[in-house]
C-alpha cells in the first residue's frame, strides 16, 4: 500500500479557500500512521481468518464476497478467485439460489444482518 498525500485548502468566511502556508507534515504523518495501522490491522485479520477453522466472509455493500478464508473455500469446493463477486452462490442449491440472492441482496442493500 504506497503513501497518499492529499492538498490541503483552508476556506475562511472572508473568501476563498487559499492553499495552507503552515507546515503540513504533521497532517501527513498523521495519514501515514492511519494508513499503516490500517495495514497492520488488515494482515492481522487476514492471519487470524487464515488460520481460522471456521467459514469467513466479507462483502462490499451490494453483497459481493471481497475476501473468503481458507476454511470457507474448503467447505464450497470452490478456489479463492471462485468465491469472490457473486461467485459464492454457486454453492447454493438451485433450488434455493434464486431466493438466497434476493435475501442477501435485499439486506446487503438495507444494511442489516442476513
Amino acid at each position: 500500500m504506497g503513501t497518499k498525500t492529499y492538498p490541503l485548502s483552508f476556506a475562511t468566511t472572508a473568501g476563498p479557500a487559499t492553499p495552507a502556508t503552515h507546515d503540513a507534515k504533521p497532517e501527513k504523518t498523521t495519514l501515514m500512521s492511519s494508513s499503516q495501522s490500517l495495514a497492520a490491522s488488515e494482515r492481522r485479520f487476514q492471519a487470524l481468518a487464515d488460520c481460522s477453522p471456521f467459514g469467513i466472509y466479507y462483502t462490499d455493500a451490494q453483497g459481493g464476497a471481497l475476501y473468503t478464508n481458507a476454511a470457507w473455500q474448503e467447505m464450497s469446493g470452490l478456489d479463492a478467485q471462485q468465491t469472490l463477486g457473486s461467485g459464492w452462490s454457486q454453492v447454493v442449491h438451485a433450488d434455493d439460489r434464486d431466493r438466497v440472492l434476493a435475501e442477501w441482496l435485499a439486506a446487503a442493500s438495507a444494511g442489516v444482518d442476513f
